[in-house]
Order: C-alpha cells, then sequence, then structure tokens
C-alpha cells in the first residue's frame, strides 16, 4: 500500500473500521445481560418483551425514569435505606445523557408501562453503543500511532475482548462502558496534544486541552473514581514539564491550564447540585468541593510557566520548575494533613471509607482478581484479556523506549497508563473494561513494529497481511471468541428452570399482585426491587453508601436466631415483606461481612466450605425451610415462626441451588413472606395442658407444602393463647389443606378468618 495515496489509507481505514464494528457487535449483542421473555411463560402487566438482568442497570433506568417525571437527575431517593431514603452516591451526567435521549425518544404523554419498558431498552443497549465506539477510538488510536496494522490490531483486540464485552454486553446498562469510552478518547486526545506540530501552538494546545477537559469532567460528573484517570494524565503533563526543561514546547502550559480549567467548569453543575457536599463538604469518595479545588490547583500549577518570562522552555528555571511546584504540592499537602484541613480529612476518610468496605466487596465477583483462587485462575485472565497479556511486557517496552528514548511524546499517555490499569485489574477484574482499550492499542502498537521488522511481511499484499494480523488477534482471545459462540449457539432454557427468569418474575409479581410497601431482601435484590419491583428497600446493591444501619439490617435479620429479634428490625425499619431466594445460602458469607466479621463463623465454617448448625436455627434458614428451623440431622429446632405467614412461591426451580436441609437440588427460585400481626388463638383448658395447632399448606397445586404448627400452655386463668400467622381461607397465592387443633382430650378442625390474621383479632377455639 503507497503511503502517499491518501485514498488508498482512506479506504484501508475505512475497512479497518469496519471490520471492527463488526466484531464489537457481534460479540456485544448476545443475549447475556439481555433475555427474550420466554414463550409460554407467565408475562405480568407491563413486562418487558426482553428483559435486562443486571442490577446497576437496573437502578440507572430508575433514575432515568425519575427524571422524565422531574426534569432533573436526582440526588437522593426515599426509596433507598428505608424508612429515611439516602443519597445517592452516582454523579448525575451518565443518567443525564441517557435521559435526555430517552425524553427525545418518547412522547411525553406516554403511558407508565409502555416508559418503563422504553426507558429498561435505552438503558439496556446504551453501552453496547459505547463499546462498539470504545472499539473505534481503539482502532483510532492504533492507526494514529502506527499506522493501519496498528488500527487493525488494537480495534480487533478491543472488540473481541472479554473484559470491555462483560460491561458492554446488551443489557448490561451501567455506567463502566461509558467512562471507558471517555477515557479512551482523553488518550486518543491527549495522543493528538503531544504531538510535536500541536506543542508547537499554543492556541491549538488551549484547544485540545480545553476539548480534553470537558472529556475528563463528563469522566468524574458520571464516576468520581475516574479521578484515578486523570491523576495518570497528570503524571503524563508532570513528565512533560520536566521534558519542557530542555525542549522549548510552548504549547504544554497552555494545555495543562485549558484541561483542568476546562474540566473544572464541566464539573461544577455536579458539584454544585450534589447533596454530598452539604454533608461533609471535602469528601473524596463522592462529589465534593475537594473535586473543584483539586482541579483549581492543578490548573495553577501551569499559570507560572505561562506567564513568568524565566520559565520559558529550554530554560534554567524551566528545568527547576517542576521540582519546585512538586515540592510546593508536597509542603501543602503536609500542612492540611498537620493542621485536620477538610481536603486532608476527606482523604483519610476515603481511606477509611475503602477499609470498611474491603472485606464485604471481596465476595462480589467483580471484585475478585483475575487470578483469585475463588475463580479460573488462569483461564479467568485468559477469558479477560486475551493471551495477548502475555505479550504486553514487550509491547510496552517496545513503545515505552519509543516515548522516553526517541521523543514520540505521543505514546507517553498509553505507556503511562497501562502498568496502573493492569496492577488495578489484577486486583479487581472489574478495571479490566478500562484497561482493554489501553492493553489493545499498546499491543496494537508493539505488533505494528514488530512487523514493520519482519522482512517476509514487506512482501505480503495488504489482505494477507490484514488475514495473517486478523488471524493473530483472534487466536489471541479464543477464550472470548468462543464463549461468544456458545452463546450465539445456545438454546432456550425451560423457563420453569431458568434461575435468572425466576427472579425476575419474582420482582414482577412484587409489582403487579405483591402487598404495598417496601421489601426487605438480601444487599444483591435492592436495585431490581427498586426499579423493576417500584418498592422500596431495606436491601442496597451500593453498600455502606447509604449509611451502616441499612447496609447490616437484612444481614442482622436473616443471621438472627431470635425471633422477637428479627420482627423488631422490621417494626424498626418500617418494612412488612420479606423476599427470599435460592441464592440465600450462598450469601451467607457476605452477610458476615456486612455484620462486620472477620469470618463466616459460628455460621459456616472458618473457610466458609461448610455449614454448621447455628445457621440453621437462623431466620434466613428457617425461611428456606418453610418457616421452621430444621437441623441438618432431620430434627426440628423449634416450632414455627409466628410473625410471618408465606404469601406466594416461585413458579421456576433453581437446578443449581441445593438445599442446606435436605441437600436435594432444585429449591424455587424464591418466596415472598408477609409480616402480619396474627390471629390470637385462644382455647379453654386445664391449667398446665397445651394448646396445640397444626396447619399444611400448599402452592402451586400443591407442588410446594409447608407444615405449620405452634404450641401455648394454658395458664392459670384457664386460657391459651397462640399467634397463628396464617388464616385458613386465603394466604397469598397458597391454600390451607387441613387445620386443627388441640387441647388435652379435646380437638377439632380450625377456622381463621383473614381479617384476624392481618388486625391480630382473637379467635377463640372450640
Amino acid at each position: 500500500m503507497a503511503p502517499d495515496s491518501a485514498g488508498r489509507r482512506l479506504l484501508a481505514g475505512l475497512l479497518v473500521a469496519l471490520v471492527v464494528a463488526a466484531l464489537a457487535v457481534w460479540t456485544r449483542d448476545v443475549d447475556g445481560q439481555r433475555r427474550p421473555w420466554p414463550e409460554g411463560a407467565p408475562r405480568p402487566e407491563g413486562a418487558p418483551a426482553a428483559y435486562t438482568l443486571e442490577p446497576d442497570g437496573h437502578y440507572h433506568m430508575r433514575r432515568v425514569d425519575r427524571f422524565l417525571d422531574e426534569g432533573v437527575v436526582a440526588g437522593t431517593d426515599p426509596y433507598l435505606s428505608h424508612p429515611d431514603g439516602a443519597v445517592i452516591p452516582w454523579p448525575p451526567y451518565y443518567d443525564r445523557l441517557l435521559g435526555e435521549v430517552a425524553a427525545l425518544a418518547g412522547p411525553p404523554a406516554e403511558e407508565d408501562a409502555a416508559r418503563r419498558r422504553r426507558v429498561e431498552h435505552l438503558v439496556g443497549a446504551a453501552p453496547l453503543l459505547f463499546g462498539v465506539l470504545t472499539s473505534l477510538v481503539a482502532a483510532l488510536a492504533g492507526a494514529r500511532l502506527a499506522g493501519w496494522r496498528g488500527g487493525l490490531v488494537a480495534g480487533a483486540y478491543h472488540a473481541l475482548c472479554f473484559g470491555s464485552i462483560n460491561y458492554s454486553v446488551a443489557g448490561n446498562g451501567d455506567h463502566h462502558a461509558w467512562i471507558s469510552l471517555l477515557n479512551a478518547l482523553v488518550l486518543l486526545g491527549a495522543t493528538e496534544a503531544l504531538r510535536a506540530p500541536s506543542l508547537a501552538r499554543p492556541w491549538r494546545s488551549a484547544a485540545l486541552g480545553a476539548v480534553l477537559g470537558v472529556l475528563v469532567g463528563l469522566q468524574i460528573g458520571s464516576w468520581v473514581a475516574a479521578l484515578v484517570h486523570l491523576l495518570l494524565l497528570q503524571l503524563v503533563l508532570g513528565w512533560m514539564l520536566v521534558v519542557r526543561g530542555r525542549e522549548r514546547l510552548p504549547g504544554l502550559a497552555p494545555l495543562g491550564l485549558a484541561l483542568h480549567a476546562a474540566a473544572a467548569a464541566t464539573l461544577w453543575p455536579a458539584v454544585a447540585s450534589s447533596p454530598w457536599k452539604d454533608e461533609l463538604p471535602w469528601m473524596v469518595v463522592n462529589l465534593s468541593w475537594f473535586h473543584l479545588a483539586f482541579l483549581g490547583l492543578s490548573a495553577l500549577v501551569f499559570v507560572p510557566p505561562l506567564v513568568v518570562p524565566a520559565l520559558r522552555g529550554g530554560s534554567r528555571g524551566a528545568r527547576a520548575y517542576p521540582w519546585a511546584a512538586l515540592a510546593a504540592l508536597v509542603a501543602l499537602a503536609a500542612v492540611l494533613f498537620a493542621l485536620g484541613a477538610g481536603p486532608a480529612r476527606g482523604v483519610q476518610e476515603g481511606f477509611a471509607w475503602a477499609s470498611r468496605t474491603d472485606r464485604f466487596m471481596a465476595v462480589v465477583q467483580e471484585s475478585w482478581g483475575l487470578l483469585d483462587a475463588r475463580g479460573g485462575g488462569w483461564s479467568d485472565l485468559h477469558l479477560a484479556l486475551g493471551y495477548g497479556a502475555w505479550l504486553a511486557p514487550l509491547a510496552w517496552w517496545l513503545a515505552a523506549r519509543e516515548a522516553f528514548a526517541r521523543g514520540r511524546h505521543e505514546l507517553l499517555p498509553w505507556v503511562v497508563a497501562l502498568p496502573p490499569m493492569l496492577l488495578q485489574a489484577f486486583q479487581q477484574r472489574r478495571f479490566s473494561d478500562a484497561l482493554a482499550p489501553v492493553l489493545a492499542v499498546v499491543l496494537g502498537a508493539g505488533a505494528a513494529r514488530l512487523v514493520s521488522t519482519w522482512r517476509p511481511a514487506a512482501r505480503l499484499p495488504a489482505w494477507a497481511l490484514a488475514l495473517l494480523l486478523g488471524g493473530a488477534v483472534g487466536a489471541a482471545q479464543a477464550p472470548a471468541v468462543a464463549r461468544t459462540l456458545r452463546l450465539r449457539a445456545a438454546t432456550p432454557v425451560d423457563w420453569h428452570l431458568d434461575a435468572r427468569f425466576g427472579q425476575r418474575l419474582l420482582l414482577e409479581w412484587l409489582r403487579t399482585e405483591g402487598p404495598p410497601g417496601a421489601v426487605l431482601a438480601n444487599w444483591d435484590l435492592g436495585h431490581g426491587l427498586e426499579w423493576v419491583a417500584d418498592r422500596p428497600t431495606v436491601a442496597t446493591n451500593f453498600g455502606s453508601y447509604v449509611g451502616p444501619e441499612a447496609f447490616r439490617t437484612p444481614a442482622e435479620f436473616f443471621l438472627a436466631t431470635d425471633e422477637a429479634a428479627a420482627e423488631a428490625l422490621l417494626v424498626e425499619r418500617g418494612v412488612d415483606t420479606v423476599l427470599v431466594t435460592s441464592a440465600l445460602p450462598r450469601q451467607v458469607r457476605s452477610q458476615a461481612f456486612a455484620l462486620g466479621q472477620a469470618t463466616p463463623e459460628p455460621w459456616l465454617t472458618a473457610d466458609g466450605a461448610a455449614f454448621q448448625e447455628a445457621w440453621f436455627r437462623t431466620l434466613g434458614a428457617r425461611l428456606l425451610a418453610g418457616g421452621v428451623a430444621t437441623l441438618p440431622d432431620g430434627r426440628t429446632g423449634g416450632e414455627s415462626l409466628r410473625f410471618l405467614r408465606l404469601l406466594h412461591v416461585s413458579p421456576v426451580a433453581d437446578p443449581g441451588a441445593r438445599s442446606p436441609h435436605s441437600g436435594q437440588r432444585g429449591l424455587p427460585c424464591g418466596t415472598v413472606w408477609r409480616r402480619v400481626a396474627g390471629a390470637r388463638l385462644v382455647a379453654e383448658g386445664e391449667p398446665g395442658e397445651t394448646l396445640r395447632v397444626e396447619l399444611r399448606l400448599s402452592w402451586l397445586d400443591g407442588a410446594f407444602t409447608v407444615r405449620w404448627f405452634g404450641s401455648a400452655p394454658v395458664g392459670a386463668d384457664g386460657r391459651a393463647r397462640l399467634r397463628v400467622p396464617y388464616a385458613t381461607t386465603r394466604n397469598g397465592d397458597g391454600r390451607v389443606d387441613a387445620a386443627a387443633w388441640s387441647v388435652g382430650d379435646e380437638r377439632g378442625a380450625l377456622t381463621i378468618p383473614d381479617w384476624a390474621v392481618r388486625h391480630g383479632a382473637e379467635v377463640e377455639v372450640f
């Protein structure tokens, strides 16, 4: 391909973009986090034709839906941490973007159900678009750094990289794909800004800096942790200040000043509307004045080189300035920490917050390291990043040599970013998404460099070389390609045995048929309840952000052994409905850590591999067993629960869930329970005798049965009083097959009206 042929270069670029986009769509437009509603399955009114599974995306859907109602992105939510409500930990810009698009995509007077379906579709589809665009940005960056060969490798590698696919697959509505796109654009923009022609022109540098600043502001205004990406860019600019000591670089100071000023201006509306700044004005982990002060201080670093003649590039002053500026910043930080000033307290609280959540987050799979022993080890690494990760050190060394030894400053953003982002991903696999474009571009530049030194490549026609490079990328990403092929070839699972569908159906049942009010559930169900079920929750995916009480309450409830204490928790939080899923046995470890335990004992063994007897006496274990404490050896560990009645049993079985009580597989996907006052049965007898009551109930046409039993002694007044949570008429979807009582030699059938159960009325037994 002749390098002086603009037409052929354009054609090559278009072909590379087409191939990259096609690969990115092929790997992401699959039924991973988005699934069609199964044929023949019950479909509640308002349920979408295709539903999404990803919980963080569900909360973005709720926030976008509220934006359509309220016209602003909400900073607080009464559904969180019921009954108090809580501040939303996410900044507003991502939801504002999706909200504006949603407002353009549908009529303002649309029915609620239709709008909810549209919002779910839009939010679930947007990250797919962002993932495809990020692949194209990686291709463009690779091409700008290393020609069409680098562009093809970089774009195709990212398109097939599961670290990115996982967060941009259809149905994953979370913000991470958007953040990765913005960061890739920032790195691409920095690549252009650090080229010699750009740095030689101050006004061009200032313009590029302003564009980069807007992108940086959007990043932090969408996800506060994107501040880390800015820190990496600041390392590049700091190094360039050192380089400026020996080169003129008249555009560097305007670039740095415009970047930080534009970022602060872009971020200002988000900070001004952040409710966090009112409570903790200098906090780091959520938007506050700290972030504007940080950007402002960073901008000031570039003012002296711009206005002081003695600091012009190449001068002695320019050589000393970076170290003087660094010393001044370190001294300022030392003073702030010594005085305990607001910014210093914000940084300290950030570290304290991280330490509080580390143990709990360690049980969340996306927080595992890429080589975590609980996962697949090396196979997880190869799936997330591809076999090309083994070539990253070589590719990085080639790029670093070009950047530092040969003055190719445009490579610096990628060279500086790769090692810390790779380390982040090894510590928590969620960061593989942001790493993916950086890794892909560095590999693309390295591949192009190696191909240029391989003599046989010079004799190959362009199409043959493209096929060779494409085949190499496909082989390097073989695990992700194989996974995509499996997903595309998969046949639908019988909906009766689809646990993920069963969970969605439970949430839809709560929305359309369930009792009103807030719901308590394990933490991972919070966002699904808030969006799909449209209910306030005492269950939060936001962890300790919403406050320690709401964070701990579900764990305290499910691990409680005292029935009165468990009921008191529900009363205190103003919640009557409890959702229990088949995943509960797998969540005991995270519940223990939510309570601040160093180990999951006494409920599990120290290694978490087996249940101990203490767990079988907990509320969670009793609810899984129909409300009765059933010990491992089959003995009954007490009578049935008296303050909760079972309303609904999922018609979907979870084939992967094994009952800790019986060892059998196929637990129902979930059950819904309701706190009730309970009918107060009163029976007469001789003091010392015992009133005994037994009910046999069934759901799903007898496929799921519960035996409720309880007893109470006859007191000195000749009466026994027993609280019973079930009616003999109706109990949600359940029916009573038998109900009997006995006192001494007296016995008989039992009739308990529903109104007595709901209002705690007395029912005399004759």
